[in-house]
């Protein structure tokens, strides 16, 4: 990873003065990263990591989104932060516990829907970010979450406007 090249064309997005969020992958998907048994290296690569996060902040990044595929609770701790958004793959229960455990925001798509009255029930939940929102999804969280709390969310790769639109229209509701 070249920090330099990656604040370089951060900036350029930021310039414009949106708000812009970066999205990267956990260090562990790297073939570099050390063993979680090796306490030391581990953590050091993770504190590059961060490095790299906050040389993005420093440029108007407004934040940064994580994916993370079956996090460990070292690696949960090691990425969480406040202007981190976590986001788990092929989440349980279980793993959706452990990730509050170190986050108040929730990302969550429409399958895993039914696992919100019980977080919401244990967890401190600030914000609920439904990914990929159906209004029929919407309605099914309105009543665990005020809508102050509520966001709707995507992904998209490349210049994917139509995408975009109808992420935008998903996020109106008529109740």
């Amino acid at each position: 990873v070249y920090p330099d090249i990656m604040v370089a064309d951060y900036s350029l997005l930021t310039r414009k003065g949106e708000r812009v969020r970066s999205v990267h992958e956990s260090p562990v998907v790297l073939p570099s990263c050390p063993s979680p048994d090796d306490e030391d290296a581990f953590a050091e690569m993770f504190h590059g990591f961060r490095q790299i996060l906050r040389a993005l902040r420093d440029i108007r990044v407004f934040g940064h989104i994580i994916h993370l595929y079956d996090p460990t609770p070292v690696e949960l701790e090691l990425v969480s932060g406040n202007k981190n958004l976590l986001f788990l793959h092929n989440p349980t229960l279980v793993s959706l516990e452990e990730l509050l455990e170190h986050t108040s925001d929730l990302i969550i798509q429409s399958e895993t829907i039914p696992f919100v009255d019980d977080l919401m029930d244990r967890f401190q939940v600030r914000t609920l970010i439904l990914s990929d929102a159906s209004e029929p999804a919407l309605m099914d969280v309105l009543p665990y979450v005020d809508t102050d709390h509520l966001k709707v969310a995507g992904y998209g790769v490349g210049p994917e406007e139509e995408y975009w639109k109808k992420v935008k229209e998903s996020a109106i509701i008529f109740v």
